[in-house]
């Protein structure tokens, strides 16, 4: 690995650490905005950031064109990229962002099971090791050594719930945008052609769910953490992303991607002023040796 992708991945994993801790500041911490409304803000500002990028390297005909004619899958990867939206922002609305981040980080395994399920692919020994070694740390993250909070009524075991579900949306994202669009589009064609998808999906949920007219009492800090979140998170982070997957391959990337949980807790100790226990340093210790596993073992 050259200095250059080096550095990349640095500020990556760094400006995606700061995700969950921007995300439970504001729909949390603050409560200035509600997930619904977030989750569209988000999407909107990230695809006029990738709209802009894409079409300085390409005509504008021949992206409309790409959409017209594969309008059906970037649909399907618009509604999975919208549920993921949800379902996170949900979650880290009731659970730390130190578990955010950490539970967030399971959907390769959600991928390496969906492959086995629907495209019938083998699963070797070590995934089975990473994967139930990835387990035991999601339940030490979870219950922080309190098995009580494994109560459905609990609210922080609700919402590190939704977090899982997210990562099994962004595992179905994966796998489709992989299926239907990176091979034939690439990486960050297929991520703009679907966003409009995911921002259609997404605004009922924030007029029904939420309510818009909030956005005109949110103070300036909350402003600056909704563009921050909008526009260098899904906007500036993906086009990171795509940089680097075309200097490394995928595989090898994606293991670069386990810092980012570090990243968090160390901002999300600081600016939240969320504990780190010794259960969730090991939680995390174990889970990522996990989703280490099952990364590696799909190289192979």
């Amino acid at each position: 690995m050259d200095r250059k992708t080096f550095f990349l991945i640095l500020i990556l994993t760094a400006i995606w650490g700061t995700g969950p801790v921007t995300a439970r500041f504001l729909v949390g911490v603050s409560g200035e905005i509600s997930p619904t409304v977030l989750a569209l803000i988000r999407w909107i500002l990230g695809f006029t950031l990738l709209f802009f990028v894409l079409n300085r390297n390409q005509c504008l005909k021949e992206t409309a064109y790409t959409l017209k004619t594969d309008w059906r899958h970037f649909l399907a990867i618009g509604v999975a990229v919208a549920a993921y939206g949800l379902l996170f922002l949900f979650g880290v609305s009731i659970t730390f962002a130190t578990n955010a981040a950490l539970l967030t980080n399971l959907h390769p395994v959600w991928i390496v099971i969906l492959s086995y399920i629907f495209l019938n692919k083998r699963i070797s020994s070590r995934t089975v090791l990473g994967i139930a070694t990835a387990l035991i740390g999601m339940l030490f993250v979870v219950t922080q050594g309190d098995l009580s909070l494994l109560v459905i009524n609990s609210e922080r075991f609700l919402g590190d719930f939704f977090v899982i579900l997210s990562a099994l949306a962004w595992a179905i994202q994966s796998l489709l945008a992989r299926t239907y669009g990176i091979k034939k589009y690439g990486g960050l064609q297929t991520m703009t052609l679907s966003a409009p998808f995911a921002i259609i999906v997404l605004v009922p949920f924030a007029l029904i769910l939420g309510d818009i007219r909030t956005l005109v009492s949110v103070s300036l800090i909350g402003w600056l953490a909704i563009l921050h979140f909008s526009l260098i998170i899904s906007g500036v982070g993906y086009v990171l992303w795509y940089l680097i997957l075309d200097r490394m391959e995928a595989t090898q990337a994606s293991v670069w991607l386990l810092i980012i949980p570090v990243y968090t807790i160390i901002f999300a100790f600081f600016l939240l002023s969320e504990p780190i226990t010794i259960s969730v340093v090991g939680g995390a210790v174990i889970l990522l040796i996990g989703i280490y596993l099952v990364e590696t073992a799909r190289s192979h």
